[in-house]
C-alpha cells in the first residue's frame, strides 16, 4: 500500500528544489495543476504513464519517488551545490555566493533544504514554529510538504487567525479545513475573500458558496471563481439567468 501523502511530499520537495510552479510543472506533464496540486496534498497518486517522466525530470529513482526510504534518489544533492562551487578556492573572489538570509548569526540558522525530506515530521513542524518566531511568515511554505497533516492545518489556520495570508500553503492544508476557511472568508470578505482557496476548496463547498452568493448578488463577481467552478454548474446559472 503507498503512501500518497509521502508521495505527494516527494513531489513537492523536488519541484521546489528546481524553482518550478505546479503550473510549470503540469504544463511540462501535460495535465492539469489541478492535478499535481492533488499529489502534492496526498489526495491522489501520479498515474503510472507519468511515473517514469517524473523520475527522469527530477534524476530519482521510481521507488524513491513512491516513498522507499531504501531507493535514495540518483542524484540527492547535484544540483543544489554544483561540484565546482563546493571546492576549495583558490582565490577569495571565487568563493560560493550567499544569500543574504543564509548570513545570519547562528542562532537564527534555517535548515538546509536538501535535509528536510529526511527528518521526522514532528521535528520539521518544531522547525516551523521557530522559523515563523524568528523569521515571519517568509519561506514558511518550504516546510508544509514535510510536515504532518494536522501540523499544516493547525498552522494554517493559526495563520488566517492572525490575519496573514497563507500563500501556497494552501496547497497543503487538508480539503476539510481548506473549505472551512474558504467558507469562513466568504461570510466575512465576499468572494474576492474567498479567491485564495478556491482552486483548493472541493466542489461542492465551492458550488455551496456559489449558490447562496448568487441567490443574494446575482452572477456579478463570478469572475474570480469561475476558474474553479463545475462547467455544469456555471451552465447552469448562465442558462437560468439568460436563456
Amino acid at each position: 500500500m503507498f503512501d500518497m501523502q509521502k508521495i505527494g511530499h516527494r513531489i513537492s520537495a523536488l519541484r521546489r528544489s528546481r524553482g518550478m510552479t505546479q503550473t510549470e510543472l503540469a504544463e511540462r506533464l501535460g495535465i492539469s495543476f489541478q492535478a499535481v496540486s492533488s499529489w502534492e496534498r496526498g489526495n491522489a497518486m501520479p498515474d503510472i504513464a507519468k511515473l517514469p517522466e517524473l523520475a527522469r525530470m527530477f534524476g530519482v529513482t521510481i521507488d524513491w519517488l513512491l516513498g522507499s526510504p531504501e531507493a535514495v534518489p540518483d542524484q540527492p544533492e547535484a544540483e543544489v551545490a554544483p561540484v565546482e562551487e563546493r571546492a576549495a578556492p583558490t582565490q577569495p573572489a571565487a568563493l560560493p555566493l550567499v544569500p543574504e538570509e543564509s548570513a545570519a548569526p547562528e542562532t537564527e540558522a534555517v535548515v538546509p533544504d536538501s535535509l528536510l525530506p529526511f527528518l521526522s515530521e514532528e521535528l520539521v513542524a518544531e522547525l516551523a514554529r521557530k522559523h515563523r518566531a524568528t523569521h515571519g511568515t517568509k519561506g514558511l511554505t518550504r516546510y508544509a510538504p514535510f510536515m504532518g497533516g494536522r501540523d499544516v492545518d493547525a498552522l494554517a489556520e493559526e495563520l488566517v487567525a492572525q490575519g496573514e495570508p497563507l500563500g501556497e500553503l494552501v496547497y497543503f492544508v487538508s480539503g476539510d479545513v481548506v473549505d472551512a476557511l474558504g467558507e469562513r472568508a466568504y461570510a466575512s470578505g465576499g468572494l474576492a475573500a474567498m479567491e485564495p482557496y478556491a482552486q483548493e476548496m472541493s466542489s461542492k463547498a465551492l458550488e455551496r458558496v456559489v449558490l447562496s452568493h448568487v441567490r443574494e448578488h446575482g452572477l456579478d463577481g463570478l469572475r474570480s471563481v469561475a476558474p474553479f467552478l463545475n462547467e455544469d454548474v456555471l451552465d447552469g446559472l448562465v442558462r437560468r439567468k439568460y436563456l
